[in-house]
């Protein structure tokens, strides 16, 4: 051990990058604790757990028998992380924590809207050390919707997930893949195929149900944001959703110009031959769009 400690820092973040840093993106995933699907060693003293709920036909709420739990996605095999590093002392904890959270991408993929509160409990067990060097997310929100009964569920933890990101993070990349298939683009992604939503052109002023919307605003001065969007709103409705992301999210100079970088991405499943159509399911390979 002493050996490798007398190597030049340099060359230690060098090995601990070959060890820590996926060359994909970490996924946080909701876990049954009693079923535990991927991995059988989670250590559940260690980490939050909440009970699982949908709601019903009748917006009552339905928990599920077992408590939930989250879980890190490692990669492929070829790919596999190599945390006992965290274990070898407490000089080379610290030191591989830091390229660990710096350099990977973690993200969310709220294919059951369960990655929200998934998302924000793994956060949460971060030491305030560890969360402050998190630089690089990716957040899906609304992707699989085919059950509308689900969907009051995740706005309860949205709040506070996009609270813990604009205040305990340190980002300067945010990815996001926001799927909107209803009326008005601006609408909460959790209540698709509701059409009652009241329009409205005051971004200063949105309604209720236009929530979701005011609390992603709370993160600021992002070095870079990526958006895709998923709809077929018009161009000029989408434009305009997208420059409020820009204008609010992105960094700024003395002057309120945004000198950070902006991209943006727009699929519609009406014309794009590899999106579903209505009715069908929508769950997408975040890989492969």
């Amino acid at each position: 051990m002493s050996s490798f400690l007398s190597l030049p820092r340099e060359l230690r973040d060098v090995i601990f990058k070959m060890s820590l840093v996926s060359l994909d993106v970490i996924g946080i995933s909701e876990v049954n604790i009693e079923t535990r699907p991927l991995n059988p060693d989670l250590k559940l003293d260690l980490r939050r757990t909440w009970q699982g709920e949908i709601e019903d036909q009748d917006d009552e709420t339905v928990l599920y028998p077992t408590a939930m739990t989250y879980q890190m996605s490692r990669g492929s095999r070829e790919n596999n992380l190599c945390l006992s590093l965290f274990l070898a002392n407490r000089q080379i904890y610290h030191e591989s924590r830091q390229v660990f959270y710096e350099q990977n991408r973690f993200g969310v993929y709220d294919y059951y809207l369960t990655g929200i509160p998934a998302c924000l409990a793994f956060l949460q067990d971060r030491p305030p050390e560890s969360s402050r060097y998190i630089r690089d997310m990716h957040i899906d929100i609304g992707k699989y919707l085919t059950l509308p009964a689900w969907r009051h569920i995740p706005m309860r933890y949205w709040q506070p997930l996009c609270e813990h990101l604009s205040r305990h993070l340190s980002l300067h990349s945010l990815a996001l893949g926001i799927y909107t298939y209803g009326p008005d683009v601006r609408q909460d992604p959790w209540r698709t195929g509701y059409n009652s939503w009241k329009r409205t052109e005051d971004w200063d002023d949105l309604p209720e149900t236009h929530a979701w919307v005011r609390e992603l605003l709370t993160i600021t001065g992002l070095d870079k944001l990526t958006v895709k969007l998923y709809n077929c709103r018009t161009k000029a409705e989408n434009d305009a959703f997208l420059d409020l992301l820009r204008s609010r999210m992105v960094k700024k100079n003395a002057d309120g110009a945004v000198t950070g970088s902006f991209t943006s991405e727009i699929k519609c499943p009406e014309t794009d031959p590899t999106m579903p159509t209505a009715g069908e399911e929508i769950f997408f390979d975040i890989y492969s769009v």
